[in-house]
């Protein structure tokens, strides 16, 4: 299995996303597997790194869907959020919003509970694939 995102790492669990399409969570200790999303089939390639919070993984698909998943479980915990394009970056979570890029040309800022859209920038000028940063409560990002 080929990994390109950087792993994230909540309580004793590590969490990796896999180019063959899936999320694994391991024990930090004994690198026993706990779980696997999908459990059955596969997604398309995961490019980017998960990252946890607010009891949740969140990660970006290249089927352009932003995915929030239990952490302890890797049972969904919204109805995944389908973009225009393909995703790369690793969300970025700031106090309740989940904030993501895509290949769509757009940054998309999400509801960290529920999945559902806050705001979505206009087109710039070619796809992102950079990962957002907030800071001071400003969205930075690079397309």
């Amino acid at each position: 299995m080929a990994i390109y995102g950087t792993p994230a790492v909540a309580g004793d669990l590590v969490y990796i996303g896999g180019y063959n399409g899936k999320i694994y969570a391991f024990d930090s200790s004994s690198l026993q597997k706990r779980w696997v999303y999908p459990p059955e089939g596969n997604l398309q390639p995961i490019v980017s790194g998960p990252v946890v919070a607010l009891g949740k993984v969140y990660f970006g698909c290249s089927d352009g869907k932003v995915y929030a998943l239990k952490a302890d479980t890797g049972v969904e915990a919204w109805e995944p959020f389908q973009t225009g394009g393909k995703i790369w970056s690793t969300p970025v979570i700031d106090g309740e919003t989940v904030y993501i890029s895509s290949f769509d040309k757009k940054l998309y800022a999400l509801n960290a509970t529920t999945g559902k859209k806050k705001w979505e920038t206009l087109e710039t000028g070619g796809a992102i694939a950079s990962t957002p940063l907030v800071y001071n409560n400003t969205v930075y990002f690079s397309s």
